[in-house]
């Protein structure tokens, strides 16, 4: 692909999870633009429970499904502590993935903490392939 503004542009999906009580469990659906293919570099992730000065913070857990293709990110959720640590210390993989237009992805949160309440912040961070 070619990565210029002509054909691409740096983009980023928020996903907010539903308000989890202590120990709940919670998902939601993002449905990707239809005008582009996504290449997701990045995600990053903070919750309303995250202290300024843990650094590791483990407050959530979170499965990612890929539900146009029925392909799971990982066999199961993964804690906050090593999916992205805290919000600056995001998940970078080695390669990119590349979702096509429309791609619907099913997030499935934990709350990990006895707290509550608990709101989730995941960033896909990546490029906008437009689709001539």
């Amino acid at each position: 692909m070619d990565p210029t503004n002509a054909t691409a542009i740096p983009f980023t999906y928020v996903v907010t999870s539903p308000t989890l009580t202590a120990s709940s469990s919670g998902s939601i659906t993002l449905i990707m633009q239809a005008d582009s293919r996504f290449e997701l570099t990045a995600i990053f992730a903070t919750s309303s429970l995250d202290a300024n000065t843990d650094m590791s913070s483990n407050n959530f857990s979170v499965l990612i499904t890929d539900q146009t293709t029925g392909r799971q990110l990982s066999s199961n959720r993964i804690p906050q502590r090593i999916f992205a640590g805290t919000a600056f210390n995001g998940y970078l993989g080695r390669r990119s993935i590349l979702f096509n237009p429309q791609s619907n992805l099913l997030f499935d949160f934990l709350n990990l903490s006895g707290a509550s309440p608990n709101v989730i912040t995941l960033s896909l961070v990546g490029y906008k392939y437009l689709i001539s």
